[in-house]
């Protein structure tokens, strides 16, 4: 318990929330390396999509994976700095690049492909200690979000008295 208001309420869900994605990276994080696996959850969505869908754009990549294009690009450049991926030109637009899967990036997709399977197994299991389905909740709490922000959710803001 905190003596720090709000710390303990619902006004700090954003930060609790955070603190259980630190951990829950840490720990997929380590699960990985156990495996055998150089790349970390955060870009084992690049890594999975480019296996399964082979060659794409940056703008492909944020739009599948529904983050930022900042963010894809950052994620891509520490791949290629690890040789898990390349950048080319696109063959059907030179202004274009793609990225796509080296032979090690390969490598590495096929050994993630088992981890997957379970990693799923492990939520699952988180999931029915807790009593609620994480993934459906967190889906369906981003859905709401993006029909009613947080921001229409708020009171009218109080005015500032002089």
């Amino acid at each position: 318990m905190s003596d720090i208001p709000h710390f303990d309420g619902r006004a700090a869900f954003l930060l609790r929330t955070q603190r259980f994605m630190d951990r829950l990276s840490e720990q997929v994080d380590a699960a990985l390396a156990s495996h055998g696996l150089a790349i970390t959850v955060m870009q084992a969505g690049c890594v999975q999509a480019l296996y399964h869908a082979g060659p794409a754009s940056l703008a492909w990549l944020a739009t599948e994976l529904g983050i930022s294009h900042q963010l894809v690009s950052h994620r891509i450049n520490g791949l290629v700095r690890q040789g898990y991926v390349e950048t080319g030109p696109d063959p059907k637009d030179a202004r274009k690049r793609l990225v796509s899967l080296t032979a090690q990036g390969r490598e590495q997709a096929e050994r993630l492909q088992p981890f997957l399977d379970g990693l799923d197994r492990a939520y699952a299991d988180l999931f029915a200690e807790l009593g609620v389905d994480l993934n459906k909740a967190v889906g369906s709490a981003t859905e709401c979000l993006a029909a009613r922000p947080i921001p229409a959710r708020l009171p009218d803001p109080q005015p500032v008295s002089s």
